[in-house]
C-alpha cells in the first residue's frame, strides 16, 4: 500500500526557468488553495460539472471521499499549491474495488507546463501499488483538452452519456473514458 505520509521532491523545467516541486498527500493545510482551484473551475470553465463555488463542507467532504485512495498535492518550493490529484472509490461494492475515479486540477497559470502529467503518472504509480487496475475519468464532451490529455495517459473513450445537463448556458454531455491496466 502507498505511504501517505511520504513526500517527494523533484525538480522540474516550466517553461523558461526550474522550479523545485514538492509533492505530499492532500490535507487540511492545502484545504483553502484547493478550495480556490476548485471553486475557479467550477464557476468558469467546463472542466467540472458543479456550477457554485464550493465551501469547507465540500472540502470535509472531499477527505471522506479519498479516505484509503492515493491524493497528491504538488507545491512549489515556498509551499503554493500548484496542483492536486486524486481516486477515489468508483462504486463501495466490494466486488470492484480494483477500479476508481480519478479527479486532477491544475491551477489556471501553470496548466500545459507538464504538472498535471507528472500528477497523473504519480496517481498510476500509487494505484497500482494499491491494487487499482481501472481508472475511469468523467469528462464533459466541451473539455476537448481534458480528452487529449487523458488520452496521453492511455485512457480511452468508453462511453458517451449526452445531455445530462447544463453549464454556462450550454447543454452537456459527458465523454466517460478508462485507463486499464495490463492484467
Amino acid at each position: 500500500m502507498f505511504d501517505k505520509t511520504k513526500s517527494i521532491m523533484t525538480t522540474k523545467r516550466l517553461d523558461r526557468y526550474t522550479m523545485k516541486l514538492n509533492f505530499y498527500p492532500i490535507c487540511v493545510k492545502y484545504r483553502s488553495e484547493i478550495l480556490d482551484i476548485l471553486s475557479y473551475y467550477m464557476v468558469e470553465t467546463f472542466s467540472a460539472v458543479r456550477s457554485e463555488a464550493v465551501g469547507e463542507e465540500y472540502f470535509d467532504f472531499l477527505l471522506k471521499l479519498i479516505k484509503n485512495y492515493p491524493s497528491i498535492v504538488c507545491v512549489n518550493e515556498h509551499n503554493k499549491l500548484l496542483g492536486f490529484a486524486f481516486l477515489r472509490a468508483y462504486n463501495s461494492a466490494p466486488n470492484v474495488k480494483k477500479t476508481a475515479v480519478v479527479t486532477i486540477y491544475v491551477k489556471p497559470d501553470f496548466t500545459r507546463q507538464g504538472i498535471g502529467s507528472i500528477l497523473m503518472n504519480r496517481l498510476i504509480e500509487q494505484a497500482r501499488e494499491q491494487g487499482i487496475t481501472n481508472i475511469l475519468a468523467d469528462v464533459i464532451l466541451f473539455n476537448e483538452e481534458s480528452i487529449q490529455f487523458h488520452k496521453k495517459h492511455s485512457f480511452k473513450v468508453c462511453g458517451h452519456y449526452r445531455n445530462i445537463g447544463s453549464k454556462l448556458s450550454r447543454n452537456i454531455d459527458m465523454v466517460l473514458m478508462q485507463r486499464q491496466e495490463d492484467n
